[in-house]
């Protein structure tokens, strides 16, 4: 999915209601009326918007549609600081999410609020929404919680810091640099295994392709595996406790990752596009929008960091 981030043109902002929905927090399964947006303390966020100083919202627009808005408004609301800090709102409709739209738009918001002077952001999270950790890594903090929420700012006075690139998107953007499908999420974890660049590319390099080519277990999910054994295996290869614990991770993330994507063979992933031989293919622009892998390198990476990030399974048929 080919992904542009632009300001939003003033004749698309009556779609921020349908952003703003998608904006409000619900736990899996949890149904939320649509009739909640009208709510006075959430109408505020997008009345009348681009008539307040300052005003200013981002989309992402995929395949001829906006997939995804963020938007910043200096008002009191819930992640209110003062009356010169801007709040962010920002959602991705449920089909776009998965593949780094989120991330790109955050990080562009930051650098158009930096270019425009602004000292800080800030923005009110769910405690329990998975979205805080992006946040945390794009150097956001708590200021204060509330009633099962955070407010939470970031200091813009800096240069926007490339380390805040999550694993995922790290992970996608490696596969565009040229790396094979295991080294782009083994790579993109250096900063947490210890791994120089060089190594983790030797170590990871034969996986690519189901192990180089043979259309095996998906090479993503190896390179996400080999970082789960860096970062979690026991190192006494006596210890049977300790050695099943570590198989129920493997499980959780191999059961979680065939959930979302249907198989762990990269032969049924890539379906006719699954090429044999051991000659890898030119990777051109039609590469890249035909095959899945750019998809599941991101989704591989992102159950891998939700997993540790979140803590331990309980058993080797619980998901992440």
């Amino acid at each position: 999915m080919a992904v542009a981030v632009r300001e939003m043109r003033r004749e698309e902002y009556p779609l921020l209601e349908e952003f703003l929905y998608e904006a409000v927090f619900r736990r899996p399964g949890e149904r939320v009326a649509r009739e909640v947006v009208h709510r006075p303390e959430l109408a505020a966020y997008i009345a009348d918007f681009g008539a307040l100083p300052g005003d200013l919202c981002l989309c992402a627009e995929a395949d001829g549609r906006l997939a995804g808005a963020i938007w910043a408004r200096r008002m009191r609301g819930y992640g209110y600081l003062d009356g010169e800090t801007p709040e962010l709102s920002m959602s991705v409709l449920p089909d776009a999410r998965g593949q780094g739209i989120g991330g790109r738009l955050l990080r562009a918001m930051l650098d158009a609020l930096r270019d425009r002077g602004y000292r800080r952001a800030s923005l009110s999270v769910s405690r329990d929404n998975f979205a805080r950790e992006m946040y945390v890594r794009a150097g956001f903090q708590t200021v204060r919680e509330a009633e099962g929420s955070l407010v939470m700012a970031v200091d813009l006075r800096g240069k926007a810091d490339p380390t805040t690139e999550d694993h995922a998107g790290r992970a996608a953007r490696l596969f565009r640099e040229g790396c094979n499908c295991a080294q782009s999420v083994f790579v993109a974890y250096c900063d947490w295994t210890g791994f120089d660049r060089e190594t983790a590319i030797r170590l990871s390099a034969s996986f690519g392709g189901g192990m180089g080519r043979l259309r095996e277990v998906c090479g993503a999910l190896s390179g996400a595996l080999m970082a789960l054994g860096m970062l979690r295996a026991p190192l006494d290869p006596t210890d049977r406790a300790a050695k099943a614990a570590h198989y129920a991770r493997v499980q959780a993330l191999g059961h979680a990752f065939r959930a979302h994507n249907g198989s762990l063979l990269c032969r049924d992933l890539l379906g006719d596009q699954a090429g044999s031989g051991y000659v890898p293919d030119e990777r051109t622009e039609a590469y890249y929008q035909s095959r899945p892998c750019e998809r599941l390198i991101y989704d591989a990476a992102h159950l891998l960091e939700r997993m540790i990030l979140e803590g331990e399974p309980k058993d080797g048929s619980e998901s992440v």
